[in-house]
């Protein structure tokens, strides 16, 4: 068997480097068994698979002999992507998965299910003969097949799984610095509520800087709501000025936050930005086209790109050398909004 493999693999690999081009008549089961030195039945099986895997066709009598069909058939394989398409941030990032599968000759299917469909999903995902996933916004899988997470804060205690990321307590630090060189001392930080503080890198960055710079009140700055609505914003700006009545800067956690910020801030008759600066997270263009806001760019297109890169290099055996995180460093968009 051993001997059969490599036999295909040579033969393979001949078509692939185009000793054999497309089009052209593939050398006869007999000169084959000549030159690779084995029997006509051994060749007989490694063409017939190559012909399963696409590379060649019979041609249509037996005088005109075995044809090559492809120097690299489609797929090479097939990967899936669990993700959620929310806005321009996500499909920068589902972009950069797709052109870099495409590049690879890989075929990409992109899943959204529901949280409470993730396991069933995962089951057909393992079921239809994909290589490997991608996820982001899931959290850890239940899954046997190869996995590279996306910019997943919540897995960064997980030394076992693979991950592209984005530094976001570099980037929160960077936020905050910024608001304190334009001179802003009453400063706080509004997110969504997370369900473990510690996974909100992007507060820890914020508070970081402002302890850094001798702002002893740093963690009491920090507030969270539930319901990112306009609504519930308006509650929380209220809570923020009832205990910094002099506050002059919010630094957001997403451009969302920053957005519902200034909208309930108008219904509360507050000039933000402008008396109240303000900053946001994401650099995500719905948001910027409508406000200008400094921002941070996570460099969506790069986080997929790479983790596909990461993903196809451990499907193809290369685990063992590839790093089990990558990060890629975030930038300071200065709008000056703060």
């Amino acid at each position: 068997m051993a001997k059969l493999n490599d036999i295909i693999s040579f033969l393979r690999n001949g078509i692939r480097q185009d000793k054999y081009p497309i089009g052209t008549k593939f050398p006869s089961e007999y000169e084959l068994a000549e030159s690779c030195a084995v029997n006509r039945i051994t060749i007989n099986k490694a063409v017939n698979i190559l012909i399963k895997e696409g590379y060649l066709e019979r041609a249509g009598s037996t005088r005109a002999g075995t044809i090559v069909k492809t120097t690299r058939p489609f797929p090479d394989g097939a990967i899936c992507y669990i993700t959620s398409l929310r806005d321009s941030f996500s499909t920068a990032i589902a972009t950069g998965v797709m052109r870099t599968a495409a590049r690879h000759n890989y075929l990409l299917s992109i899943a959204n299910p529901e949280v409470d469909e993730i396991n069933t999903t995962l089951r057909n995902i393992g079921n239809a003969g994909f290589k490997g996933i991608l996820s982001s916004h899931y959290g850890r899988l239940d899954t046997g097949l190869p996995t590279v997470y996306i910019d997943e804060d919540s897995l960064q205690n997980c030394p076992e799984c693979f991950h592209v990321r984005s530094d976001s307590h570099t980037g929160g630090r960077m936020v905050a610095e910024k608001a304190l060189e334009r001179g802003h001392r009453d400063v706080v930080y509004l997110s969504k509520s997370h369900s473990r503080p510690w996974g909100d890198l992007r507060r820890l960055g914020v508070v970081e800087a402002l302890e850094k710079h001798g702002v002893g009140d740093a963690e009491p700055r920090c507030f969270a709501y539930n319901d990112i609505s306009v609504h519930h914003c308006i509650q929380a700006l209220k809570q923020m000025l009832e205990r910094f009545p002099n506050l002059t800067a919010i630094l957001c956690n997403t451009d969302y936050i920053a957005f519902n910020v200034i909208n309930a801030g108008r219904k509360l008759g507050l000039d933000i930005p402008g008396k109240i600066a303000i900053a946001g997270y994401g650099n995500v263009r719905e948001i910027q086209q409508l406000y200008k806001l400094t921002t941070i760019n996570q460099h969506p297109f790069e986080l997929g790109a790479r983790a596909c890169e990461m993903l196809i290099d451990i499907t193809e055996g290369n685990a063992a050398t590839v790093a089990r995180t990558e990060t890629i460093e975030p930038e300071l968009i200065d709008a000056g909004s703060l």
